[in-house]
């Protein structure tokens, strides 16, 4: 290739897509550089501009290459596609393997063994409240006499500021942790009770979302 120039001189500018290159005088090195089957035009541009004028740039060359993969022949990418797949599989039953076997302790799966041994105790619990004689609040209509009172062991309806859940436990900010009424609380089968401050969890296990709808519904209904 020989000398190129453009508007009388040889100081010009090759851009890629439109941006600038390391290449400033050579257009044979980035043509070589790039395989053909990329290269989808190439543009003369003889009036650059103003922008330009500073830099004595005589004219522009910008190699429009595309941004579509090379053909099956050279990439070989459905081959990816399908290893792809295979890893995930294999990383899926490996792991799933390893996990139960190990007992490892995954999100979501850390707290299931320690429920699954107290879901006796705290069924035990609701029943020696129940014995000790914890004053059960008087449920609306509609309302399971067990929420109600789990409402009531939190302090009543305008004790509870907040109320969410995570994967086991039923999380409440109270105004008042003195109105809390664990005999009341525990009216409702539930594997453990922790308290911190203005915050309790209640422990329910897989079902804590179900508990959350049935106490929302509770202080809907409470006068």
């Amino acid at each position: 290739m020989g000398n190129i120039k453009m508007n009388g001189t040889t100081n010009f500018l090759i851009l890629q897509n439109g941006r600038r290159t390391a290449v400033t005088r050579h257009p044979k090195e980035i043509l070589r550089s790039l395989p053909t089957e990329l290269i989808k035009s190439i543009e003369v541009i003889t009036s650059p501009g103003a922008k330009y004028d500073a830099e004595g740039i005589g004219g522009i060359i910008n190699i429009v290459v595309s941004n579509l993969v090379l053909g099956v022949d050279k990439t070989n990418w459905p081959v990816m596609l399908v290893l792809g797949v295979v890893n995930a599989a294999l990383y899926f039953f490996l792991f799933t393997f390893l996990i139960k076997k190990l007992n490892l302790h995954t999100p979501g799966r850390e707290e299931e063994s320690e429920l699954a041994e107290s879901v006796a105790e705290g069924e035990a619990a609701a029943s020696v409240a129940v014995k000790q004689g914890a004053v059960a609040a008087a449920p609306a209509e509609g309302v399971d006499a067990g929420i109600a009172d789990l409402v009531a062991g939190l302090g009543g309806k305008d004790n509870i500021e907040e109320l969410e859940n995570c994967f086991t436990r039923l999380r409440v900010n109270v105004k008042n942790p003195d109105l809390i009424d664990e005999n009341l609380i525990n009216h409702v089968p539930n594997s453990g009770i922790n308290r911190n401050g203005n915050n309790i969890q209640i422990i329910f296990g897989m079902k804590v979302a179900e508990m959350r709808d049935k106490v929302e519904n509770a202080i809907e209904k409470e006068q």
